[in-house]
């Protein structure tokens, strides 16, 4: 008897989040399946189809390169994977990844107030403030 196809999707970059080192490298998308070694899986991302071939093991993976990865804006994406078997039946799943690529900026406020700290301020102890913005 048959088995319908089943297809899955890993991981993506670790932790499913593009970060700003991330985004300006290929992007390993990698998943299993059920289905026999050689079997196509299309994989998109961003509406760019990339084709994987199942191994024996059913492991299958596809890179996208540094270009498409870095063209990728600031926003949360879906992967989509898909696989037919031999009698027509076919699968997909989704996996969401999130471009987060954003350099946190960090700003210092002044200490004790013209950033010189003199005998007396030592003798009290200081407080370091400021923010931080740009981080997710």
């Amino acid at each position: 008897s048959l088995t319908a196809p089943v297809i899955t999707i890993n991981t993506l970059a670790g932790d499913d989040v593009i970060n700003a080192t991330e985004k300006g490298q290929d992007l390993q998308l990698s998943g299993t399946s059920n289905q026999p070694d050689g079997t196509t899986i299309t994989v998109t991302l961003n509406g760019i189809n990339y084709t994987a071939t199942t191994d024996a093991s059913g492991n299958w993976s596809v890179t996208v390169p540094a270009a498409n990865v870095s063209a990728l804006g600031e926003a949360n994406y879906s992967v989509t994977a898909s696989v037919t078997d031999t009698a027509g039946n076919s699968a997909s799943t989704s996996h969401g990844v999130l471009v987060d690529s954003a350099i946190p900026v960090v700003t210092i406020n002044a200490i004790a107030t013209d950033d010189v700290i003199n005998a007396a301020e030592v003798a009290t102890g200081q407080t370091l403030s400021g923010k931080v913005s740009g981080a997710a």
